[in-house]
């Protein structure tokens, strides 16, 4: 799984605007249905790297899902309240290609975050119903940051006062104790860190429900317990984010490390983000490089109910070979930014100056006499480490004829 943090403590005032806490997290649109939900990342969530987005997608008549993602930036940076880009009519685009199996309580894909700028965004997952309606799930905000994001140096050790070292106890299959020490159960999904508060490194998670051996608790104000992972990792957690069960009055006295030095400044507001109308990835070193070398729609307007074709010429203009990659196709109504129609082509792998065409269809059945744009994405999937991904993307807008609708 994807290595991912907190916001860092220069960042608490920006934060706090918010009225979200680092250990009190919840979805930014609560679902009643557990079978249609995200549960990991939660809001105020920083992500680097490749991230496994877990949840379920199992409704009923359920025809596929997909997950997909946008920017936000403030309104001014007086009142950094996260909002959709309201120059780029806030795209969506998509962080994993459509999947029509059913997931419950597990992985639902995974998502690239290196092919986005560092900075906010928001999060869904849609599902397509079998009726041609859509359900949305939100999660916002996220932060990606994969520019000052470093891996966590190994922790100093915590020591224990007064007590000998504790010895290890042998944990259950969910992570609880077989030998009748205290155990705790997370209320909601949170951090487990080296030290007693949240200026210390993340060393793992405790998710909703999930359960651990309570080893020791900090002497300090909020005295955190001192827990074992059914992993293996030992590290903090907050009370206030677990129930415990059993008797807790002879735990060890377990001090925590040295607190990591604060950042020497600190900023009041979030930053004013200036986001790129493109997304422009991070350059990698020399390879592959696909890009869009040209596109038709037949018909030039699409018809309400009828078959549209779309044909994309692909090159891959690097200087090395490409891996097999797919091609998405999303019509989005442009009043509003959701999807009415999506598909796929594959394409093979390609050598340096190789060119390929894809033709792929869409019906499109809903809200004619309207604006829509056909959104086209090489490598949704991010199969192929290229030089320059800004060239991966294009658009094509229309207005839908009424045809048979």
């Amino acid at each position: 799984m994807s290595r991912f943090r907190w916001l860092i403590a220069g960042l608490a005032a920006g934060i706090c605007a918010l009225g979200v806490f680092a250990q009190d997290i919840t979805p930014a649109i609560p679902s009643t249905d557990p079978n249609f939900a995200i549960t990991f990342p939660p809001p105020v969530y920083v992500l680097n790297g490749t991230v496994e987005v877990r949840g379920s997608a199992s409704l009923p008549s359920m025809g596929s899902y997909f997950i997909e993602f946008r920017p936000l930036t403030p309104i001014n940076s007086a009142l950094p309240t996260p909002t959709p880009d309201p120059e780029a009519d806030a795209p969506w685009f998509p962080a994993t290609l459509p999947q029509t199996a059913a997931v419950q309580s597990g992985v639902l894909g995974t998502w690239n975050t290196a092919t986005a700028p560092d900075g906010l965004y928001e999060m869904r997952l849609t599902v397509n119903m079998g009726d041609g309606t859509q359900q949305y799930f939100l999660v916002s905000p996220l932060r990606i940051d994969n520019t000052t994001f470093t891996p966590a140096q190994p922790p100093a050790q915590p020591t224990v006062a007064g007590r000998p070292t504790l010895a290890p106890t042998p944990t259950s299959p969910s992570g609880g104790s077989t030998t009748g020490a205290p155990t705790l159960t997370a209320t909601m999904n949170a951090n487990v860190r080296e030290g007693d508060s949240t200026a210390y490194n993340r060393v793992g998670t405790l998710l909703t429900g999930q359960t651990a051996d309570i080893l020791g608790v900090s002497p300090n104000a909020g005295h955190w317990y001192y827990i074992r992972l059914s992993t293996g990792q030992q590290g903090f957690i907050a009370p206030s984010v677990v129930t415990v069960d059993g008797d807790t009055n002879n735990l060890s006295i377990i001090n925590p490390p040295p607190p990591p030095p604060l950042p020497t400044a600190i900023p009041t507001v979030l930053p004013t983000l200036v986001l790129p109308t493109a997304i422009v990835p991070t350059a990698v070193p020399a390879g592959a490089n696909l890009a869009i070398q040209s596109i038709a729609v037949d018909p030039v307007q699409p018809v309400c109910k009828g078959s549209t074709q779309v044909t994309v010429k692909v090159v891959n203009n690097g200087t090395g070979p490409s891996a097999p990659f797919n091609i998405g196709v999303v019509d989005r109504r442009s009043a509003d930014g959701t999807t009415q129609a999506s598909t796929q082509g594959g394409v093979p792998a390609l050598n340096p100056g190789s060119t390929f065409t894809s033709e792929m269809y869409l019906t499109i059945s809903t809200y004619y006499s309207e604006a829509h744009t056909i959104s086209i994405a090489l490598d949704s999937g991010a199969a192929v480490a290229e030089t320059n991904e800004g060239d991966n993307v294009t658009t094509y807008g229309y207005n839908l004829a009424q045809g048979t609708c």
